[in-house]
């Protein structure tokens, strides 16, 4: 049996080890074929097992990398959380790191390319009449 709060396994243990949530009391494991076995055929007829947690998907991650590519800060702080939490969900640490190079990666691109055009924008705005 697999902890409903943190996904761990935990046996028939009433207190999870790992975060110390109360587990739920056993429930009839009678499934929709009328098996009442942890293992089960889904529709294609593949063995499946029914105890096992739905994988989850650490959402920090992905928002991280794509905000790096439209708000480098945004982006960094998403993917800055998604690493952290990448231990917790099992998943997203190499979508982390890549949102963070990218918005590291980004936020120098935007550094270079204003310093570079803001005289040129400059005299633009001062030849349309706007003063600064």
């Amino acid at each position: 049996m697999y902890c409903r709060f943190c996904g761990k396994e935990v046996g028939d243990a009433k207190w999870c080890p790992y975060c110390g949530a109360q587990q739920p009391a056993q429930e009839d494991k009678t499934f929709f074929n009328g098996s009442n076995s942890e293992e089960s055929r889904n529709a294609w007829g593949e063995q499946i097992n029914l105890n096992t947690p739905a994988p989850r998907t650490n959402g920090f991650s992905i928002a991280g990398l794509i905000l790096s590519f439209f708000s480098p800060l945004l982006g960094l702080i998403f993917s800055l959380i998604g690493l952290v939490k990448s231990r917790q969900y099992q998943s997203g640490r190499v979508i982390a790191i890549i949102g963070i190079i990218v918005s590291i990666a980004t936020f120098i691109f935007n550094t270079i390319v204003y310093n570079y055009m803001r005289p040129y924008i400059e005299q633009i705005l001062l030849e349309a009449g706007y003063v600064f």
